[in-house]
């Protein structure tokens, strides 16, 4: 720090010196000189350290950092890569099927034709609500499964429980179907009322 002041005097002088002649005119250097040039050998502290000194004598040898602990890929491999085949559900479908129009939902019956047998009349009434019943419900499950195919969603259970659901309306219509039909068979064309 010593040697930093002396260079700021000595600055500071020069300066002031060149202030005071500046309205003179030209300064020569050597009448600036106050003979206070400090020479460098003198600002030597005598600390200076060489490379050598800083060694700490803790080299580590890239070898010694080995820690025998290096995992192969081989070893790595657990026994249970498992195969895409395995991985098939059994309900992929097609690009193709998956672009099919939707099935159309099924018709209301017609209107129950006049039967003059109270009993058969009674059977046939039951079962035309239950296909009516039967057709209501198909044609949500219908959308609702239609729906799904078009946009790839749900999926998981959400569309395995929409999959049921259509595949038991759609039995339940049928199976009412074939009821209403086997009623409407049993009427005598003389007992219908025209």
């Amino acid at each position: 720090m010593p040697e930093l002041r002396r260079a700021a005097v000595v600055v500071l002088s020069l300066l002031l010196g060149l202030a005071a002649q500046a309205d003179d005119g030209t300064v020569d250097l050597d009448s600036v000189d106050t003979g206070h040039t400090i020479d460098q050998d003198t600002l030597d502290t005598g600390h200076t350290r060489s490379l050598d000194s800083v060694d700490t004598g803790h080299t580590v040898d890239q070898d010694s950092l080995d820690t025998g602990h290096t995992t192969s890929l081989d070893s790595a491999d657990t026994g249970k890569t498992v195969d895409q085949d395995s991985l098939d559900t059994g309900t992929m479908e097609s690009l193709d099927a998956a672009e099919a129009a939707p099935e159309a939902p099924p018709s209301l019956p017609a209107a129950l034709p006049q039967i003059a047998d109270d009993s058969l009349r009674a059977q046939a009434q039951a079962a035309r609500d239950t296909l009516v019943d039967a057709e209501h419900r198909y044609a949500a499950a219908n959308a609702a499964y239609s729906e799904m195919r078009a946009h790839d969603f749900p999926r998981g259970e959400a569309a395995a429980a929409i999959v049921k659901e259509h595949t038991a309306a759609r039995l339940a219509y049928e199976q009412a179907s074939a009821g209403y039909t086997e009623i409407l068979q049993q009427v005598d064309p003389a007992a219908i009322d025209d």
